[in-house]
Parts: structure tokens; sequence; C-alpha cells
């Protein structure tokens, strides 16, 4: 196999680190191996590269996920568990990159059912994720949800849901702590359940069969940050994986109200919490409506009085004033 004319991929990023994960930077095949979760890997290298091969890993109860980069050219063979399934998201993908005859290109998936062996090549410069997902549990949560999964015993191309894939992946590898795991690792499922129902390219059953209630959860536990507090309808289309008007019409049937008057109110209140609890010597109601993704201050302080019938300074620092007698 001839050299790849990309450049090296660069060590594991910043952002993945984590005292969770296992991070791995190795040109020694063997490291490697030992790095990918939830598979027996044979790599066989078959060129120097100019560089590094990186890996970070996280294994949980339902789902084993590796995020990694390739940094010299091989070949690969591995065997699927039986009772397991392998997802393949592909970030990157330089000419000649196959897996059982199938060429991986960039933004797309490759589904590998339970007991199925991979042959394939992996040049310089490949960078993927690998889902290992215990087949019961993506079973089961395929039938909560009425989708139907492939049955076969070939790799099937995937390019929907991917982006969502790769971003809980590197939410999941990049967390300080466990307790994220159980809430991302629910969405990985629900995604690659829906990312490969069969007999529904366009995501209608997808519509049909999440609850109400789940697309508001969704929504509610996969915002983080800023985000959290006064997240865009656009935000919230792409992690509940539905339309507009499917999300609106599910926080109106849960909460009573549509997604961004819910959010709102959700703001108005932390903020009224934080104010409360505040020092005034060492914080300001522009600093903690700012913490809270506010950039309209004026109508933040419209919408406080509105609801709490005074403005916000009046609140700051209220409970670490001493009461009247």
């Amino acid at each position: 196999m001839g050299e790849s004319a990309l450049s090296a991929p660069p060590a594991v990023p910043v952002p993945m680190r984590s005292s969770h994960a296992t991070t791995v930077e190795t040109s020694e095949v063997d490291e490697l191996v030992a790095a990918v979760r939830g598979l027996t890997v044979d790599y066989t290298r078959t060129s120097r590269g100019i560089g590094p091969c990186w890996a970070v890993s996280l294994a949980m109860d339902n789902v084993d996920i590796t995020r990694g980069g390739m940094g010299f050219d091989a070949s690969l063979t591995t065997q699927i568990p039986e009772d397991a399934y392998l997802f393949a998201v592909v970030h990157s993908a330089p000419q000649g990159t196959r897996w059982n005859d199938l060429p991986l290109t960039r933004e797309q998936m490759l589904m590998v059912p339970p007991s199925c062996a991979v042959v394939g090549t992996e040049p310089q410069g490949v960078e993927e994720t690998l889902f290992v997902v215990r087949g019961d549990a993506l079973d089961q949560h395929a039938a909560d949800l009425g989708i139907r999964l492939p049955k076969g015993t070939a790799p099937v191309v995937v390019r929907r849901h991917v982006g969502e894939l790769a971003q809980a992946a590197d939410g999941l590898l990049g967390s300080r702590g466990a307790a994220d795991h159980s809430r991302v690792q629910a969405f990985v499922l629900d995604a690659l359940a829906l990312a490969v129902q069969v007999g529904s390219p366009h995501g209608s059953v997808a519509k049909r069969g999440l609850s109400s209630s789940r697309i508001v959860r969704r929504c509610l536990e996969s915002l983080d940050g800023p985000d959290r507090w006064n997240p865009s309808v656009s935000l919230l289309c792409r992690v509940a994986m539905c339309s507009e008007s499917r999300v609106r019409s599910a926080f109106v049937e849960v909460t009573g109200v549509p997604p961004t008057r819910y959010f709102q109110r959700r703001m108005l209140n932390e903020s009224r919490r934080r104010l409360a609890d505040a020092d005034p010597d060492e914080q300001t109601v522009a600093s903690i409506a700012g913490d809270l993704g506010v950039i309209e201050f004026g109508r933040f302080a419209g919408r406080y009085r509105h609801l709490f019938g005074e403005p916000p300074s009046a609140t700051l620092g209220r409970r670490g004033r001493p009461r009247s007698r």
C-alpha cells in the first residue's frame, strides 16, 4: 500500500481529555489494539506513516466507545461478538478506506451486525468513532420506540444522525464524571436505533415512536452550560431529533407552554434562586444573568419584574441580609 498524502492526525484533542476515559497516543500496533474498547481488533501495519495513532476510549454498561485516528496505514480484521453491534462513525476517510469492500466516506456510519467478520483497510488519516453496543440493550430501545432494526449478516451504510452521535460521543469521552453517562448512553442507544430503522428513511417512525415526555426529557437532559437555560429551537430539534413542530407540540403537551416560554421561565426561576443566594459584594445582577446566557439585560429585567413583582436588584443577596424585627 502506498503512503498516504495526508498529514498525520493530531494528538488527542484537549476537549476529549477526561479522568474517566482512557487516552492513548502510540505508534505501536499492540497498544492501539488494546485501546479499542469492546472489540479484539487485529491490525497489521502496512507502512511507517508519519505520525502516531491516537485513541480515547470509555467502557460503560451497554455501550463501549472509542474515538481515534490512524497515524500509519494498516489492514484490519475483527470478529464482532455474537451479542453486540458495531457502529463506526467516520469523521475523516482518505481514499482507500474500505471495510468488507465498502468504501468508507466522511460523515457516514457503518453498522456491523452481531457475529459479522470485518476485513478492511485503514490508511493514515482515518478518524472514526466506534460504538460497540450490547445487542439486547439496542433491541430493547428499538422495541420501546416501535422501531424495526435491520436483520442481516452484512454491514449497512447509514447517513442519518451521524452528527448527533459524534457529538454525544465527544460529550461522554470528555465528561468529568460518571453521573452524565446514563443519560447520554440512553441518547446514544435511541439515536443508533433511529439511524438504522427499517422502512422509514426520513424518520417518520421516529416522530411516531417518541412520546412527548421522552422528547421533553431528552431536551432537558442533553443540554449543558448556558444552553441549558436558553437553548435555541434549532438546538432543541437537533438533540431531540424531531421537527420544530413536533418539539413544540411535545412541550405544550407536557409543560403546558411552548419550549421558548418554558425555558424562559425556567431561566428566570433559576436566576431568582442565584440572586437571592449571591453575595452583592462579589456578584452583580449582570454577572449572574450572563452566566445563564442572558444577552439582552433590559428585556431580562422586564420579564423578571413581570413574573416576580420586583426588579432583579431587589432580590440580590436577599438570603444573606439580616432579618428585620
